[in-house]
């Protein structure tokens, strides 16, 4: 049996070991390759799922809708659309919340918030929970507003935004959840026609020739870098930096562009026609 296990040992040991490098090198890369696809299909919808803020009331949505909490909130600033309440779930029992959308209030207990939180039965300074500005709509399923209060401690107004297609501005509802994690973060629901994609905004027409090209090029550059990558390794047989599909043109496109770019250059310079190029026909 040893002498059996010593032919078997020394029978693999005859075999280059170039070739299972070689084909260790070929798996390795194929894991590479495929797990750059599908870490490319799954943090696409991630990257372009955001809702893109217009400005402090407005964002919109990768299909174009736009998200609109303008009519929500007394413009005054005077007093909070939704006054100081104790959270609606019970959870403090000494303090309370109000909320004025997306535009800023003064009163007694804070200055210039969309949000803020006072002690109940008390004339004390309140905390701000969010400026106007500070707006971060996120995927436009969220919404978030922060500031910095007098004792130096950044607070957040969270603001999950639920759509009420058949409502109305006017019906909005706002329910105070508190601080449920005692991480800073006070926590809200808006329900509200005006969660919807154009819920209270007029219709938008979609994507525009520049979005679309914004999001197509860098899938589009993706799929050629990956697929390309496949076929050059797995049918061309190319190794190292060969595997990158027209690798030589991408090595000589920084002198492309530079020549180009000289000429343009030469073009427009007095004298043109006594620049290295042949002007005579």
């Amino acid at each position: 049996m040893a002498s059996c296990n010593r032919l078997k040992f020394g029978i693999y040991n005859t075999l280059p070991d170039s070739k299972y490098k070689s084909q260790r090198r070929q798996w390795n890369d194929i894991n590479t390759l495929l797990w750059t696809a599908l870490l490319t299909l799954i943090l696409l919808p991630t990257v372009y799922a955001q809702c893109k803020k217009v400005n402090n009331c407005r964002c919109k949505l990768p299909n174009g809708k736009l998200i609109d909490i303008s009519k929500i909130g007394n413009k005054d600033g005077t007093e909070p659309k939704f006054p100081y309440s104790l959270p609606d779930d019970g959870s403090a029992l000494f303090y309370e919340y109000s909320f004025n959308g997306c535009y800023a209030y003064s009163d007694a207990f804070c200055k210039d918030a969309v949000a803020c939180q006072r002690r109940k039965n008390s004339q004390d300074p309140g905390f701000s929970l969010g400026t106007p500005d500070s707006a971060d709509y996120t995927d436009g399923t969220v919404l978030n507003f922060t500031a910095v209060g007098q004792d130096g401690q950044q607070r957040t107004a969270r603001i999950k935004l639920i759509c009420e297609a058949d409502g109305t501005p006017e019906s909005s509802s706002i329910k105070r959840l508190g601080e449920p994690a005692a991480n800073w973060i006070y926590e809200y629901e808006l329900t509200s026609k005006c969660a919807c994609g154009n819920g209270c905004a007029s219709p938008d027409t979609g994507l525009s020739i520049g979005s679309l090209l914004c999001i197509l090029f860098p899938v589009a550059v993706i799929l050629y870098l990956v697929l390309g990558g496949i076929f050059m390794k797995f049918v061309r047989g190319a190794e190292g930096k060969e595997v990158i599909p027209n690798v030589s043109i991408w090595m000589e496109f920084p002198m492309l562009v530079k020549d180009g770019a000289m000429f343009v250059v030469n073009l427009v310079k007095p004298g043109a026609g006594k620049s290295g190029y042949d002007t005579d026909i």
